[in-house]
């Protein structure tokens, strides 16, 4: 009988781990894309808060273009908020990369006292 021991792996044990570390790699591909995908979510809500604080801050120097009767609305456009120095630069869609030139659009609610605020993509 020969004394001497073979080291190394057999194919069948390369391949169990070689599946092993495909499972392993798919499972973090989805959760990794999952984490990817939220936070693409929370910073595009992010800039439309951002938006929207910026017509607000619009809309309190220019009382004089806000509604006065119920049911109006205006609408401001990111590139007027751009123009009047209340946005820096403009947002950009974190899914898509792109720009967001949306507007918000400013609506009088029951008597005028207080004011809505939304913000809409152009069709």
């Amino acid at each position: 009988m020969n004394s001497e021991c073979k080291k190394g792996f057999t194919l069948v044990e390369l391949l169990a781990v070689i599946v092993v570390l495909g499972i392993i790699a798919t499972i973090g591909g989805i959760g990794v894309s999952s984490i990817i995908e939220s936070s693409k979510k929370s910073a595009r809500e992010q800039q439309i808060t951002n938006i929207v604080k910026a017509a607000k801050e619009w809309a309190v120097e220019h009382t004089e273009k806000l509604p006065d009767t119920y049911p109006g609305s205006i609408i401001v456009t990111v590139d007027q908020l751009k123009a009047a120095g209340k946005l820096t630069e403009t947002p950009t869609d974190p899914a898509s990369g792109g720009e967001m030139s949306g507007y918000v659009k400013i609506t009088c609610t029951t008597n005028c006292v207080s004011y809505t605020y939304e913000y809409l993509e152009f069709q």
